[in-house]
């Protein structure tokens, strides 16, 4: 979907999932994207080894009340581009 800097993924993200959202955090506690109150959007920073790059992932979900599963219906990649 194109390329953007950190901090522009990174505050694209925040509005992405809106208010009250949770952080999201890798192994050494750094935050790298967040989930949104009712944990159906999402936002994270993915570095991707095969292509040698950071990538922003942005997901929704649907929520099928019936089974009470969650259905992905858009996740849209943006490449990171370094600052």
């Amino acid at each position: 979907m194109g390329g953007a800097t950190r901090a522009d993924a990174m505050e694209a993200g925040k509005a992405w999932v809106g208010p009250g959202a949770k952080p999201i955090t890798n192994g050494n506690g750094e935050i790298i994207g967040y989930s949104s109150q009712d944990a159906l959007r999402a936002f994270r920073l993915q570095y991707k080894p095969k292509e040698g790059r950071v990538r922003a992932n942005f997901t929704e979900n649907t929520l099928n009340e019936r089974t009470n599963g969650k259905k992905e219906v858009k996740n849209v990649h943006v490449d990171i581009m370094e600052e």
